[in-house]
């Protein structure tokens, strides 16, 4: 007899056992002592701990525990055997026969010679035509174009839909020349000191030397001084600061350090 389940369910009744009396005396739950006689080895435990059940429900039951795991192997070897091909049906929809040369290496005992499973065939919700999903693409890729026409249209007018080109045209054509400035007017003895970062300046009149200032200027910060004369300008940062002459920009030396320079 090679069923597994019926070898122990006939030795246990043969002893006058319930399964739960089964299970009180050798500590295996009564469900997993019934999965093993109905043969399935439905147990949610690795097989390991199963073998190891039915090595223990074996020897309890007086049985040659060695042929009753050997079985358990063959069995346990047909189990993965078919949900692995069930997987693969599953997963390819092919016309699957019995394959007995793998089962025979395996020691699974092969069925009668007969097609194990139907071709996969889908449903109706799965038989739709290829082309509805590129007709999809197509149309939302023309609906962005038209959209992107329209906006373009009506925020970006191009020169002829433009309302103000001729104006704009007159303007250029007629351009405002930039009051001259009279030199003769500047009053050369304001001296306006503008800071465009944090920038040490000293000061000083050339002809008596009067310091009109010494410090540090903060970036945006402005300072205004009265000479008379010509006067002498130190700083550590020239490219920090701005002169201004009457309230017009003098061109400062470039340097990367510390300069003095003349302002008459």
């Amino acid at each position: 007899m090679n069923n597994l389940g019926q070898q122990l369910q006939d030795a246990r009744n043969a002893l006058g056992l319930s399964i739960r009396e089964a299970s009180e005396r050798i500590h295996i739950r009564a469900e997993y002592l019934g999965k093993l006689e109905d043969n399935t080895f439905d147990i949610p435990l690795h097989p390991v701990y199963i073998r190891g059940f039915v090595r223990l429900y074996s020897r309890y039951l007086k049985l040659d525990a060695d042929e009753m795991v050997e079985l358990f192997e063959k069995r346990h070897r047909q189990i993965v055997f078919t949900e692995g091909v069930n997987s693969e049906r599953k997963s390819l929809g092919q016309y699957v026969e019995d394959r007995p040369e793998e089962m025979e290496e395996q020691g699974i005992e092969s069925p009668q010679k007969s097609h194990v499973f139907e071709r996969y065939r889908p449903d109706d919700s799965e038989k739709r035509p290829p082309w509805i999903p590129i007709a999809g693409v197509g149309a939302l890729i023309v609906i962005i174009f038209v959209a992107i026409f329209f906006i373009r249209l009506k925020f970006f007018p191009t020169a002829q839909e433009d309302p103000n080109e001729s104006d704009k045209n007159a303007v250029q054509s007629n351009p405002v020349s930039p009051p001259e400035v009279n030199v003769d007017a500047i009053d050369r003895s304001i001296v306006g000191l503008v800071a465009k970062a944090p920038v040490y300046i000293y000061v000083r009149q050339t002809a008596d030397k009067e310091i009109l200032f010494s410090g540090t200027l903060q970036a945006n910060e402005r300072k205004t001084l009265i000479r008379d004369g010509e006067i002498s300008i130190v700083c550590e940062q020239p490219e920090n600061l701005e002169v201004e002459i009457g309230g017009i920009p003098v061109e400062l030396p470039q340097a990367s350090g510390p300069v003095q320079f003349l302002v008459d």
